[in-house]
């Protein structure tokens, strides 16, 4: 449920769900990046979290996508879980980066069945995926360059 985004300088640089739950992107930064690296290089836009690079550098992007929900019969030690992808990318001083944290299903109370969890997705601001993580209960993966195709893909196993 977070994404790790760290230079080669060992900056580390953790982005959240800002706290939001349910199908519903966060509305608010808040706190959450009080008194890190990275507190005043992020926006919120619709749920959209907006990064700008601080430096030119190699960065080293890790994203999860989130675990599947749970219930009575479907307890959290078998639902499923999300991807994790890790790639390397040059970045650039200025650079826009569009960041969506996957949240993880919700608890059901009653009867069988359970959602998904959501997608965790790093784009260029003008929507050029760098990493997509799929989500626990099904989903794809893949990880591609700006301008070229697919580098890493990876498929997702269903939940409980």
């Amino acid at each position: 449920k977070e994404i790790v985004l760290g230079s080669i300088a060992d900056q580390r640089m953790k982005f959240t769900t800002l706290g939001a739950t349910g199908r519903q992107g966060p509305t608010t930064l808040g706190d959450h990046y009080r008194g890190q690296d990275h507190e005043h290089l992020v926006t919120l836009h619709g749920g959209i979290q907006h990064f700008t690079v601080p430096e030119t550098g190699t960065y080293s992007i890790e994203a999860a996508g989130a675990a599947a929900g749970w219930g009575p019969f479907d307890p959290k030690s078998v639902r499923g879980r999300g991807a994790v992808l890790k790639g390397t990318f040059q970045l650039k001083h200025g650079e826009g980066l569009k960041i969506l944290v996957g949240q993880e299903g919700t608890e059901k109370t009653h009867g069988a069945g359970v959602g998904g969890g959501g997608g965790t997705f790093v784009t260029g601001i003008e929507d050029g995926p760098l990493i997509v993580a799929g989500v626990g209960g099904g989903g794809g993966t893949f990880v591609t360059g700006i301008e070229d195709g697919p580098l890493i893909v990876a498929g997702v196993g269903g939940g409980g």
